[in-house]
């Protein structure tokens, strides 16, 4: 059956999981109502609740949630007494991470649920904070601005079927990881300015193998052991020296490349896209003609 979020993943895609009774189990019943994240490390889910009854698990990973309608908690967690926790539309909880505990849905409501690999964050903070010293704060409700901005980055990309690819993604997951491990890390304190670029060596290596490289997915991962660097300081230090986001450099490179053989070859506008790393014709078109300003067809008919 259609949803208001396209299609619904497979019984097979990645889910995210918890621990219920020393067993792994998927943190919802059912399967998510939109298409499966690109990234093995952050997967992505949205769900539908319902009153279900209590829910006891530990979950290994660390999971943002995302409430799309205003609705009600009920929430026990370390021993403690239940709480009810009300959540605005667009309010953000985090789970705890590795402690048991126990929740009740009292409304339904719409969520996105991002799960991330808790090494991701453990990296970030051995990047960004003083000492790489991390200790997670035990949870959050409410108003998280910039984290609800990359969750609603994240369920856009999802409604296209993740069109944009792996990179996307990846600089999605390495936001949240940095937002956490210095916003939610207890002992964070006080951040030094992180400054520096990429050498002229290093950004010659890198875009030249973006160019070889325009008909493949180009994660960011493979991005940064080409320049020997990490992910996060990669993507920071890549940002610095060509003053746009690895994502957005590789989609101005591609539509470069794509201006080029629509001017000079006989390749079909679908082949042109699928040489220049968009397997989706739709998206194509449309990353095309935002950066291009007219579509494929019409840029060609201009050319000629």
């Amino acid at each position: 059956m259609p949803t208001p979020y396209g299609t619904a993943t497979s019984a097979t895609a990645p889910r995210i999981q918890v621990m219920r009774a020393g067993r792994a189990a998927s943190l919802f019943a059912a399967p998510s109502l939109a298409a499966p994240s690109p990234s093995p490390t952050l997967l992505i889910e949205t769900q539908r609740l319902a009153d279900v009854g209590w829910l006891t698990h530990r979950i290994p990973s660390q999971v943002l949630t995302m409430f799309l309608q205003p609705t009600e908690v009920l929430h026990a967690a370390r021993g403690g007494p239940v709480t009810r926790f009300a959540f605005d539309a667009h309010a953000v909880a985090l789970c705890m991470h590795e402690e048991e505990e126990t929740l009740r849905w009292s409304a339904g409501a719409d969520v996105v649920c991002v799960s991330l690999d808790h090494a991701r964050i453990a990296g970030a903070a051995a990047e960004l904070v003083p000492g790489g010293r991390f200790d997670m704060l035990p949870v959050v409700h409410g108003h998280a601005p910039r984290i609800a901005a990359l969750l609603h980055a994240l369920l856009a990309e999802q409604a296209t079927g993740f069109a944009s690819g792996r990179l996307f993604v990846d600089g999605i997951e390495l936001a949240l990881a940095a937002l956490l491990a210095t916003r939610q890390n207890a002992l964070a304190g006080r951040l030094p300015v992180q400054r520096g670029t990429l050498t002229p060596h290093c950004m010659k290596r890198v875009a030249d193998y973006i160019d070889t490289h325009l008909d493949t997915p180009l994660p960011l991962a493979d991005l940064a052991r080409c320049a020997g660097l990490s992910d996060g300081h990669f993507s920071r230090l890549f940002r610095a020296s060509f003053a746009v986001t690895p994502h957005r450099f590789v989609l101005n490179r591609r539509i470069a490349r794509a201006k080029a053989l629509l001017a000079s070859s006989r390749h079909p506008v679908l082949e042109v896209g699928m040489m220049c790393g968009f397997p989706n014709p739709q998206h194509f078109a449309r990353v095309f003609h935002s950066l291009a300003g007219l579509s494929p067809s019409a840029y060609r008919a201009a050319c000629n």
